[in-house]
């Protein structure tokens, strides 16, 4: 009863793959795809002095299916509700979107912070006077960090309308994210009325900037390898719904194994992986939810609207990790239209992050121009031992997305011979010490 005269938002973030959401008996909206979230208001099918009936509907097989092979590679139907589910009450006029990035000087000693802030206006009236204020501090650190050109004044916003703010902030020295020295912020936004504050927002987030120059990846203005793994959201009890508490293990894992990047294969993980890999320190590959695409046959006008809707979901959800240095497209595809039209839209919603594109690995020669007004990252798959010389010279940076892969497919001749293993590992060593010499080779996982 205390949430009447606010806006109520029902939030999935995933459920696979089609599924339809019902409240009270009709019908609130619809989603496609299996692993990236979305939002309905509900607002005006709840009953705020009574029970309220939640019902969903849920299909396996769909086109979202088909193009991320989900089910296909798990080798089960994924089916369900994998992830988290909650509701939530809003002021009517409420902080709808936000942005961070941030953009060091050239000698990356100072940087500006920027903010872009979307305010809705859900109410049935226009809103007048209206102000947007921002704090800074370190993150577990309560010091306020001083912050030119801090607060927005707004004269008006009509019923139904949106505002969008940019908020362009000098930050002196700040000290930047990396795998090494994860430090992170936190910036507070506080939207008021009438000078009475109406929400608070906090989000926490990193000062780096990741970026291609030539044929290497840079952050920091430092160029990186990435010494890399892909990653599966799997559990041995619960498949792809993962305790929380194994994303910090498996980040401590990893960075005890000296590895410093994280390839989401085939998806877009919980976004708990991001928030422990800010904390720990990780590079991430964040990947769309496509796979062996090309195989899907139908409609493409429905096919660009599904992929290019998740991708910015993806997007949108993720944006302001400072671990996530790249974005994947898709895993083992091949480029198309489609492609070209999300990767279009991709950039223009991140301008601050370069794209790749995992091809196929017999589809690369074919391909490799095809994505490079889209993607300043290339990407090949199992290269032989000459693979780090082959691109010693290339013309931008490329990314080893699979390679020397402790084979899984041979399960018997392991469970019978498991000294197997320690071939792996001899294999590994010897091309990694020829990715790292090869200036071209950014890495691989």
């Amino acid at each position: 009863k205390d949430w009447k005269g606010q806006r109520i938002k029902l939030r999935f973030n995933a459920v696979y793959s089609l599924c339809e959401i019902f409240i009270n008996g009709q019908k609130a909206g619809e989603h496609h795809g299996g692993f990236t979230a979305f939002e309905l208001d509900i607002t005006d099918l709840t009953k705020f002095n009574d029970e309220n009936t939640l019902l969903l509907s849920v299909r396996n097989e769909s086109l979202s299916n088909s193009l991320s092979s989900g089910s296909r590679y798990a080798c089960h139907p994924l089916g369900g509700i994998n992830r988290s589910v909650f509701i939530m009450a809003l002021p009517v006029v409420n902080v709808s979107s936000l942005a961070v990035e941030t953009s060091f000087e050239k000698d990356f000693v100072d940087a500006d912070l920027i903010t872009y802030v979307e305010i809705s206006n859900e109410n049935s009236n226009k809103v007048k006077d209206l102000s947007l204020s921002a704090e800074l501090r370190e993150w577990k650190n309560e010091d306020l960090i001083h912050l030119p050109d801090s607060q927005v004044d707004i004269q008006v916003i009509k019923s139904g309308g949106k505002e969008v703010l940019k908020l362009k902030m000098p930050v002196l020295k700040p000290k930047q994210w990396n795998c090494e020295t994860p430090n992170l912020y936190v910036l507070t936004l506080k939207l008021k009325k009438n000078g009475e504050i109406i929400e608070t927002i906090h989000q926490r987030f990193g000062f780096r900037q990741s970026e291609v120059k030539g044929n290497q990846l840079f952050v920091n203005g430092k160029p990186i390898k990435l010494r890399g793994v892909n990653r599966h959201e799997v559990y041995p009890l619960t498949g792809r719904v993962v305790p929380k508490e194994m994303y910090r293990e498996d980040v401590e894992l990893f960075r005890e194994g000296n590895v410093n990047h994280i390839r989401t294969c085939h998806y877009p993980p919980d976004e708990e992986l991001m928030e422990i890999a800010d904390e720990l320190g990780m590079f991430i590959e964040c990947e769309g939810p496509f796979c062996w695409s090309h195989e899907t046959k139908g409609d493409s006008v429905s096919i660009q609207k599904v992929m290019t809707s998740q991708l910015l979901e993806m997007i949108v959800l993720n944006r302001n990790h400072p671990s996530i240095i790249f974005w994947s497209i898709s895993n083992e595809s091949i480029w198309n239209k489609s492609y070209d039209i999300a990767g279009q839209a991709m950039k223009k919603l991140d301008p601050t992050r370069p794209l790749t594109f995992n091809y196929f690995p017999w589809g690369w020669v074919k391909n490799q121009q095809e994505d490079e007004a889209i993607c300043a990252l290339g990407s090949d798959h199992y290269p032989s031992p000459t693979g780090p010389g082959k691109y010693s010279d290339y013309r931008r940076p490329i990314s080893f997305g699979e390679f020397v892969h402790l084979n899984a497919y041979n399960r018997f001749e392991l469970a019978s011979d498991v000294a197997l293993r320690d071939k792996w590992g001899i294999y590994l060593h010897s091309m990694w010490e020829d990715m790292y010499k090869s200036q071209g080779v950014g890495g691989g996982s």
